[in-house]
């Protein structure tokens, strides 16, 4: 392989700039007749997006590039070069790239996206790109290393260039060359050459080969308390080169640079404050050669004839270099208990100093012997108080360097594991866009849960890191809404009903809403399509009409003193009033529904519906129609298409046919219905709305048996604070009642 080429990336930004890297690996036929594709591309789109750009590009390179067969025929064809190969592949896929953005719709701002796509064959290189991604060549020259820059400054930029990119010209040029054999080809994005200085990164290059200069390079960014992302591709040029040419050095000059580099290396990684092992033991062995102690010429006494005889003197002579002697031992015994003591004199003085420290501090001597030892202590001579001085520096030193050390080791361990913990969050919350961009909602909430909890352990006593944790949380939370399918939206206002008059419940006839007003004993009618207001008047309290209903001929009941129904026949608006029989004297009645003939109505109490045949000028009790009431447990609401479905305060639904439970699940909400109380059907969709009118709960069929209900949407009105009554028609328009106000919402625009 002629080349030797290897990547790295760096994502360290909280937001959402990202950047991926690729190299292709082609077998050796191919690679031999079309070289190596390599591309770099980083945005600030969505992680998923990225990515899912990225895969679109590797498949076009590996279709246009290695599967033409004008690759194969460059062994029969000398003038079909790589470079028309290459400018061929690009002009594909501007096509391609265009189309793909357009009918996928992908969310990736091509204002953002920075793209660099090239390839290696032997010493040539091609490439093209647009964004701010930086090309250069480090190369030999004499002795020393050189960079060229291929690509501008952004002050040196025209404004060609910083125009708006344009579908169908994304690669407008080629840039093209060759390098000299042992140089360094380098792309990368712009914020790198901003947080590490060329000389570093050239010595880096140069000295070690491009899958260890990448890791190199990644060592020392994360050192870096840069919120950035950092990535790039390294190619080394060995074509022409033999393999002692390219990777042997002489003995000396090998072990040289390797020993350079493991020192530039090892102070680049090591920790601030940290002790030195390799210097300390210099110094040791400097102060050891320092203490050893001198060998002293012996001392030759000359005998003087003339004053005694030579016996005499032989005699004072030996006496002497007796005493000399004994002086001299002690001396030296002195000393070596200080110092020597057969080498290891230091470490034993070392742990005498406490017993010798007290001497030192006292003014009096109580006994003879311990005056002797302060004696011979305090008779040190200078330069051994200042060895001794010294020692004791030298431990203090040492021992707040110590101190020093495992303090700021800590302290590093600490912000490496926060560090960890922050990457990990993010690349959970990227997985998490991922899950619910395809769908995954169960895994996506399983990892939502476990994304909580790492973010409220986070520590946040730095103002940094406190914005760290109100920014996942952020996005947390936002995460959630998406999960639990959130819309929130602004109603509009329709009108204002007469004199402010409060109303109590909403309902829909043909193009009409019917609004009993609380105050007066008045019926407003309102045209949807003209916003006209009739009052259709009569001598019944209104504040007591309540659950409207309809018959099979729309015309409108209400539920009146809990054992009468009010009957308004439409369109003449003649007014009736019925009398219901019912079995059950605490009966409280909490829905009305007329289907067909028939008319049912909910008793909450009793867990029971009792239907009546419906004349349209009086209505007969027929049966109890629930066969088995233990089935229902506080029922609130109910709604006909041929079965009758039963909606529970908790936001359950059960379906019952003829009177029998039959089977039926509704997908579960979170959060969870508490307080449910009306329950409608429209042609596309079911409605649940909640007590307090917090939010309306859409649901839709999964199929045409009507066995299950699926959770679509839950939606939420920022500008209603007090909701009445809500009514939803079959076009999914939603009518909204608030005291004397009504709104209306689109709920069918905002799938």
């Amino acid at each position: 392989m002629p080349n030797k080429i290897a990547g790295f990336t760096l994502n360290n930004s909280p937001k959402n700039i990202n950047s991926e890297f690729y190299i292709a690996q082609p077998d050796g036929v191919k690679e031999s007749l079309g070289g190596k594709i390599f591309m770099l591309i980083q945005s600030d789109a969505k992680k998923s997006d990225l990515i899912e750009l990225a895969d679109f590009l590797v498949s076009a390179l590996d279709k246009y590039y290695y599967n033409d067969e004008k690759i194969l025929l460059r062994e029969k064809l000398d003038n079909l070069k790589v470079e028309n190969i290459f400018e061929a592949m690009l002009s594909k896929l501007n096509l391609e790239l265009s189309n793909f953005l357009k009918n996928n719709k992908n969310k990736v701002d091509l204002n953002t996206l920075s793209l660099s796509i090239g390839v290696a064959y032997n010493n040539e290189i091609y490439f093209s790109q647009l964004g701010n991604n930086k090309a250069f060549v480090i190369y030999k020259k004499e002795d020393n290393y050189e960079t060229l820059k291929l690509t501008a400054d952004d002050e040196d930029e025209n404004s060609e260039n910083n125009t708006k990119v344009q579908l169908d010209k994304f690669f407008s040029n080629v840039i093209s060359g060759e390098i000299p054999a042992g140089s360094f080809f380098v792309i990368s994005n712009e914020t790198l050459s901003e947080y590490i200085s060329s000389e570093t990164f050239k010595d880096i290059i140069t000295n070690l080969p491009p899958l260890g200069a990448a890791e190199q390079i990644k060592n020392k960014l994360k050192e870096i308390n840069a919120r950035v992302p950092f990535s790039g591709i390294i190619i080394k040029n060995t074509y022409g080169q033999t393999e002692s040419d390219a990777y042997i050095k002489s003995e000396m000059e090998a072990s040289l640079n390797l020993k350079q580099t493991e020192e530039k290396t090892a102070k680049i990684l090591s920790t601030a404050g940290l002790v030195n092992k390799d210097k300390l033991k210099e110094h040791y062995k400097k102060v050891k050669k320092f203490l050893k102690p001198k060998i002293k010429a012996k001392n030759v006494h000359l005998a003087k004839n003339n004053d005694r005889s030579i016996e005499e003197n032989k005699n004072i002579e030996e006496k002497g270099n007796k005493d000399k002697f004994k002086a001299n031992k002690q001396k030296i015994l002195l000393k070596d208990k200080i110092i020597m003591k057969k080498k290891p004199g230091i470490i034993a003085f070392i742990k005498k100093i406490p017993l010798l420290l007290p001497s030192l501090n006292k003014n009096s001597f109580p006994t003879v012997k311990k005056a002797n030892k302060s004696s011979k202590i305090l008779n040190f001579k200078r330069r051994e108080k200042m060895i001794i001085s010294g020692i004791a520096v030298l431990i203090v030193v040492l021992v707040t360097s110590i101190l020093i050390s495992n303090h700021q080791k800590k302290l590093e361990e600490e912000r490496l594991a926060y560090q960890e913990e922050i990457n990990n969050i993010e690349k959970n919350q990227n997985q998490i866009e991922s899950y619910l961009l395809y769908g995954n909602e169960k895994s996506a909430l399983e990892l939502l849960k476990k994304t909580e909890n790492s973010i409220n352990n986070l520590p946040k006593e730095k103002e940094e890191r406190l914005k760290n944790f109100q920014e996942f949380k952020k996005v947390l939370e936002k995460q959630y809404q998406d999960l639990r399918h959130v819309v929130e939206m602004d109603a509009e206002k329709l009108l204002d009903l007469p004199n402010n008059e409060v109303a109590s419940n909403i309902s829909l006839v043909d193009n009409n809403l019917y609004l009993p007003a609380k105050n007066v004993d008045n019926l407003y009618q309102i045209n949807t399509d003209s916003n006209n207001i009739n009052t259709i008047e009569f001598g019944y309290d209104s504040e007591n009409l309540k659950y409207p209903a309809l018959d099979n001929f729309n015309n409108l009941y209400y539920s009146y003193d809990n054992n009468k129904v009010l009957q308004i026949l439409l369109p003449e608006q003649e007014v009736n009033t019925f009398d219901l029989e019912i079995s059950n004297e605490n009966a409280e009645i909490t829905a009305l529904e007329g289907y067909g003939t028939r008319f049912y109505v909910l008793d909450n109490n009793n867990s029971q519906v009792y239907r009546y045949n419906n004349n349209t000028s009086n209505l007969s009790f027929d049966t109890n129609w629930v066969n088995n009431p233990s089935e229902l447990n506080n029922p609130v609401d109910i709604e006909i298409d041929v079965s009758i479905y039963f909606l529970e305060k908790d936001g359950d639904i059960l379906k019952f046919s003829s009177g029998e439970k039959e089977s039926f699940s509704t997908d579960i909400v979170d959060p969870k219905i508490n307080d449910a109380s009306k329950l409608f059907f429209t042609d596309n969709f079911v409605y649940i709305i909640e007590n307090d009118m917090n939010r309306v709960i859409q649901y839709q069929f999964t199929d045409s048996s009507n066995e299950a209900l699926n959770f679509k949407n839950q939606y939420y009105f920022n500008n209603i604070d007090n909701i009445s009554d809500i009514i939803v028609n079959n076009n999914d328009l939603a009518y909204i009642l608030q005291g004397s106000e009504v709104y209306t919402v689109d709920l069918s625009s905002l799938e």
